[in-house]
């Protein structure tokens, strides 16, 4: 069956023809994930008062992301996820912090695992030892609340 067939190395000519509008498809569905995933980190990182930061909820493990502050917020994006919202936010006023349990050193720089307590859970944040500074004194420095 020659019309089947080509002559070369017997492939059938159905998918011959086919395979190239696959592969155009699939690289097609890649480039349009990869350009949906900068187009979103941009948009979150539109805003400067960003750090670098990952989080551990107990029982999980570490996920990489970013932080930003905001008013009355802290938010956390999620590294990998295809949300324009935050995956986490916590009120300023709510945020407690204990003591860092670990200093970890990478490429010079000095990383802090620090504990959170919240009233929705407690967490664990990972982040450079300045972030960490910047963080304690952006919650430190809530004015107080309001007589009513």
């Amino acid at each position: 069956m020659w019309f089947w067939t080509d002559h070369a190395g017997g492939v059938p000519l159905i998918f011959a023809s086919v395979l190239p509008w696959v592969l155009a498809l699939l690289a097609l569905v890649v480039a349009l994930v990869v350009l949906t995933y900068f187009i979103r980190l941009l948009w979150v990182l539109r805003f400067t008062t960003f750090f670098i930061c990952s989080v551990r909820i107990p029982g999980q493990r570490w996920k990489r992301g970013f932080a930003r502050y905001q008013n009355t917020e802290l938010l956390w994006y999620s590294l990998y996820s295809s949300r324009l919202s935050p995956n986490h936010r916590w009120q300023r006023s709510r945020i407690e912090f204990g003591h860092g349990r670990e200093r970890i050193v990478d490429s010079g720089e000095r990383w802090l695992a620090l504990p959170v307590s919240y009233p929705d859970g407690d967490f664990e944040l990972f982040l450079p030892e300045a972030n960490h500074s910047a963080l304690v004194a952006w919650v430190e420095a809530l004015p107080p609340h309001p007589l009513a």
